[in-house]
């Protein structure tokens, strides 16, 4: 008798060891269906339907009048889980970047997802991000932007 409940302990143990908890697993990405209708304050940029840039987050750097900072918000077609409450699921993402006037290079700073269209609702940020530095191709609707940002913003 004391040999089956140990063996019964032992291989509950195993089991409840070898199978991980719902929070460590990746859950799919819920479908989503983003709204139509470009919000007020917000550009859609051209050849993709659901990226913007926000022209309300848009400032100029005062120490350095040649880089001029703006969010671009993408509303997403799948809502990863990306919150502790699983429930929950990222409806957008908004990107800090930095476009230098001088160079016309563009610098992806930082990402937080919202439980909101627009870059709205409760923020996560996820804890491991690389800023990253590209050239911005002639011709692009990020280079279009970044010229119309210069051309209005920076005073050599």
């Amino acid at each position: 008798m004391k040999k089956s409940v140990l063996l019964f302990i032992a291989a509950s143990m195993l089991v409840a060891c070898s199978t991980g908890s719902i929070s460590q697993r990746t859950l799919p990405a819920d479908p989503l269906l983003p709204p139509s209708l470009v919000q007020p304050g917000f550009v859609r940029m051209p050849h993709n339907l659901h990226y913007y840039a926000d022209i309300n987050s848009v400032w100029v750097d005062s120490d350095s009048k040649n880089m001029i900072h703006f969010d671009a918000v993408i509303n997403l077609r799948k809502g990863p889980h990306v919150y502790s409450d699983r429930d929950k699921i990222a409806k957008s993402m908004r990107q800090a970047k930095v476009v230098n006037c001088d160079t016309m290079k563009l610098t992806h700073l930082k990402t937080d997802y919202y439980s909101e269209f627009w870059g709205t609702g409760d923020p996560v940020t996820p804890e491991h991000q690389k800023m990253r530095t590209v050239d911005l191709r002639k011709g692009s609707s990020l280079y279009t932007l970044a010229q119309v940002l210069c051309i209005n913003l920076y005073r050599k």
